[in-house]
């Protein structure tokens, strides 16, 4: 499948035994591809995965709203795009494996706080969201000595450069 679509079926959960198929095909071809209504919401995620990796790969969903809420994007309200945004993050990105979404214990009231889930993992890196940030911020990804560490580190496990 790789070879005629590029396409590769990575296990996602073997208990379960559900499957995702992961774009193998070149970065360029990929951006190059035309845009389709997944495309908006694809954005969306990228900057939600900004947002874990940039606070220590966990955040708190009250801070993810607050970065919403200054693009413009209300959780309560529906969007002209996304529709329900918080059924979006907290269901429709939760469900597909893009994000895990837990209450924290012993909180009053109740929080819940955002990581990436197993797909964000299979399909993009950390050092490919940190050269998004590095892009929106008009700064060199070393800016951010951590993050480029755990990047780079990231990468150089995974065999990818």
């Amino acid at each position: 499948m790789q070879k005629v679509f590029g396409l590769e079926l990575v296990e996602m959960d073997p208990k379960s035994h559900s499957y995702i198929l992961v774009s193998k095909l070149p970065q360029l071809e990929r951006e190059s591809s035309k845009e389709d209504e997944n495309t908006p919401k694809m954005g969306l995620l990228t900057v939600i995965l900004s947002l874990i990796f940039m606070k220590g790969n966990v955040i708190k969903e009250s801070a993810v709203w607050e970065v919403l809420r200054r693009l413009r994007v209300e959780p309560g309200e529906k969007h002209k795009i996304f529709g329900d945004v918080k059924k979006l993050v907290t269901e429709e990105f939760v469900r597909q494996k893009y994000l895990e979404y837990n209450r924290l214990p012993h909180t009053d009231p109740p929080e819940s706080e955002f990581r990436w889930g197993p797909r964000a993992i299979k399909e993009t890196s950390k050092k490919q969201i940190l050269q998004f940030v590095a892009k929106m911020q008009s700064k060199d990804p070393t800016f951010w000595t951590s993050q480029y560490n755990e990047a780079e580190t990231e990468a150089n496990a995974a065999g990818r450069r």
